[in-house]
């Protein structure tokens, strides 16, 4: 009887946290294979994750990629 009552409070928990780690989508992995040329559903497909969230991570990389490219980092004077 405990055996079961532990697997179950198990299976509970897993299935709790599971959305959460599904929802992480790495965008910056999703760039890199958008960027070799595949295609919006072959991305999705390779990570497993939705079509949306790939369109989310491919809008807001270019959101990104702008902004960097707006103004390089500024160096510090050397002292001598």
């Amino acid at each position: 009887m405990r055996v079961r009552v532990v697997k179950s409070a198990v299976v509970g928990v897993a299935l709790l946290a599971l959305p959460q780690v599904a929802a992480a989508v790495n965008c910056e992995q999703v760039r890199k294979y958008l960027a070799t040329g595949r295609s919006v559903e072959d991305v999705a497909e390779t990570m497993i994750v939705s079509i949306d969230d790939v369109k989310k991570c491919q809008q807001g990389g270019e959101q990104k990629s702008d902004t960097k490219a707006a103004q390089p980092p500024a160096k510090p004077a050397s002292k001598k």
